[in-house]
């Protein structure tokens, strides 16, 4: 008995190390470039979570001198963008974004700043992956008030080029 026992409890050892080992996944993979293969991009956008239509997510990358629209719209759900190419045109009137981004923000990791649409005041998530370095992640209120001066002029910019893209569509 002891050992049958025994042999049960190690049965049951190696089957939930076979499941452990087999539903281990490499959460280090970067969902936007699960390669490794993409140097640099800036993903940018605004959400509301209390809001009706088209316009309450709006989500675009800048890569490889191109525009993209995340097509998913759904509430920064980070893996699962489906993007499609935008105009050349929609690109030339984005394409100076991370120019924009002030240093303070570059030079910070990921990050929240305030506490973007906790009372459906909605947010802006920005990504930003350069050469040789890991993608950062900040989501920034758009209460002005909760958020340090340096983003104030980003996150006007950042609503005008959202706002143009949106329409343009």
């Amino acid at each position: 008995m002891i050992n049958s026992k025994k042999s049960g409890i190690l049965l049951l050892l190696i089957i939930s190390l076979a499941f452990s080992v087999a539903c281990n996944k490499d959460d280090s993979k970067n969902p936007l470039d699960p390669e490794g293969e993409i140097s640099e991009y800036l993903v940018f956008g605004h959400f509301r979570g209390l809001c009706h239509g088209e316009a309450c997510i709006e989500t675009y990358m800048l890569k490889e001198g191109k525009l993209f629209e995340d097509t998913q719209d759904r509430y920064f759900i980070t893996d699962e963008f489906l993007w499609v190419q935008l105009s050349h045109e929609l690109y030339q009137s984005a394409s100076d974004l991370e120019t924009l981004l002030p240093q303070e923000l570059v030079d910070i990791e990921s990050k929240t700043f305030g506490i973007p649409d906790s009372y459906d005041q909605g947010g802006y998530y920005i990504e930003y992956k350069k050469e040789n370095s890991e993608a950062k992640v900040w989501r920034i209120d758009t209460d002005k008030s909760s958020v340090p001066d340096f983003l104030h002029l980003f996150m006007d910019e950042l609503n005008k080029r959202v706002d143009h893209l949106s329409k343009s569509e």
